[in-house]
């Protein structure tokens, strides 16, 4: 499975959440996601795994943290519901998970290509802080995804 097809899967779970749980708490379900597992590599473990008992790897006890901090923040029917989603989604899978600052990136460089008309590079450059140069740069490479 390629990085891409991974960030496709980290999407298509996260859009889940949002339209499952409308944008406020399905942006609060990533958002503990990304604290508890951003900037980590680990493998899924498949949704017959039992999280919670012992952990044998380390991406088991990151799965763990999440476990617990799901139920703390969301209540335990609604974190079992979560967890569960994620690991059928994501179950099986080596994943780079994203943290908040690549997030913000992407959503960035996104919204950036979507304005994009090829003569706004200067007017694109102050509305998001960049430079110009940086704008046509992040344009080329987006047009090669």
């Amino acid at each position: 499975m390629t990085r891409r097809d991974n960030r496709e899967s980290l999407t298509r779970l996260f859009q889940g959440y949002v339209n499952d749980y409308g944008p406020v708490d399905g942006q609060a379900i990533i958002k503990a996601i990304v604290d508890c597992l951003g900037g980590l590599r680990i493998t899924v473990p498949d949704s017959s795994a039992r999280i919670g008992v012992r952990y044998r790897s380390d991406s088991m006890r990151y799965i763990g943290e999440l476990w617990k901090c799901l139920i703390v923040q969301f209540g335990e029917s609604s974190g079992k519901t979560i967890m569960k989603t994620f690991l059928c989604e994501l179950g099986g899978l080596r994943l780079c998970f994203p943290d908040h600052e690549t997030l913000y990136r992407e959503e960035r460089n996104r919204r950036i290509r979507e304005l994009w008309n090829e003569q706004n590079a200067v007017e694109l450059g102050a509305m998001f802080g960049l430079d110009p140069s940086m704008i046509r740069l992040i344009v080329a490479k987006g047009e090669d995804e």
